[in-house]
């Protein structure tokens, strides 16, 4: 009879891990071979990364380096980024390579991304823009993403968004219009020269030439908001530009 029992028991407890078994597979099915189990984990990646970004009532000046090494490999550093939030917003003065990811891992709320000021055209100042532009439309980035910069910089943008425009169509179809607007996706640049750049909601960034010969132009940024500022030099020599700028 005890016997009887525990074969019994047995056989329960077998059917319950067989049970939780199928269950737990066709969960791990559904999240990722479906397109809405994909959108489900989407989602809550993007709110897991933006849940320890900085505090929303904050409204000063913020700065944070996203990158601090140049074109050779630094261990444990990404290429050049400044990220700049002033109040609810980010914008960024130069994007390496790895420096999105940096940013992410940090919790910097890349779905207010406002605009990419570039100093200038050095692959380790730029490599990184495609992979912002891709981060800020997946956490639903309202605009399409612009990219400012020194003469050159619209054959830059332009050559991004023609080498991702089939990665951009695939993440469409995938998951949809409505999930990934298509036009959100394509970047749009803007020539600037020296002198107010942009003036945008109480800031105000500011380009000034710097010297980076044989480069030229390139350019450094001061930025200004409510009463506090930040100067971002660029690759440069000593300038007065540079020190008036401070």
């Amino acid at each position: 009879m005890r016997e009887r029992g525990m074969a019994r028991l047995g056989t329960l407890v077998l059917a319950s891990v067989v049970a939780v078994a199928v269950l737990v597979g066709g969960g791990y099915w559904f999240l990722v071979r479906t397109a809405a189990g994909q959108d489900f984990l989407l989602g809550r990646m993007a709110g897991a990364v933006l849940s320890g970004g900085l505090p929303s009532e904050f409204d000063g000046l913020r700065v944070f380096m996203c990158g601090t090494s140049g074109p050779l490999a630094a261990p444990g550093r990404a290429q050049t980024c400044v990220a700049v939030t002033a109040g609810d917003s980010l914008y960024l003065f130069d994007a390496g390579e790895g420096s999105a990811d940096v940013a992410q891992l940090h919790g910097l709320p890349t779905e207010t991304l406002r605009a990419i000021f570039v100093t200038h055209m050095h692959s380790d100042h730029i490599a990184g823009i495609n992979n912002f532009n891709l981060a800020s439309w997946v956490q639903g980035r309202p605009a399409p993403l612009k990219v400012m910069g020194p003469a050159g910089i619209e054959r830059v943008v332009a050559g991004f968004n023609e080498a991702f425009a089939i990665d951009r169509g695939y993440r469409v179809a995938h998951h949809g219009n409505d999930f990934l607007p298509a036009e959100l996706g394509v970047m749009h640049a803007e020539v600037i020269a020296p002198g107010v750049v942009l003036q945008d909601d109480g800031l105000r960034v500011t380009a000034f030439a710097v010297d980076h010969g044989p480069v030229k132009p390139a350019y450094g940024f001061r930025i200004d908001y409510r009463g506090r500022s930040a100067v971002v030099g660029g690759d440069t020599i000593g300038r007065e530009s540079l020190t008036v700028a401070a």
